[in-house]
């Protein structure tokens, strides 16, 4: 399970990063899809709230609203993390 999870950390850190240059309605949307499914199939409902909110914010606000996408992300994880400390 920790693989798949740092899968997608890392695959929505990509798209997060892309989703305020994305001219492209449509590419936005499938960026968007993309995140809030993903998330919901983990388990990580805020997140994928998060990024339902997101499908129909307006260009110029697109930026700032990644933003607290990635902090949604950041602090998902957080707190997974902890379920998969190993002993040493």
């Amino acid at each position: 399970m920790r693989a798949v999870l740092d899968i997608f950390q890392a695959e929505a850190e990509q798209v997060i990063l892309s989703l305020d240059l994305l001219t492209d309605d449509n590419a936005y949307e499938k960026a968007i899809h993309f995140l809030r499914s993903g998330a919901l199939n983990l388990g990580l409902l805020s997140l994928a709230s998060e990024a339902e909110s997101m499908r129909h914010i307006p260009k110029p606000r697109r930026a700032a609203a990644a933003q607290n996408l990635k902090r949604t992300l950041d602090a998902s994880f957080d707190k997974l993390n902890p379920f998969f400390i190993t002993a040493a």
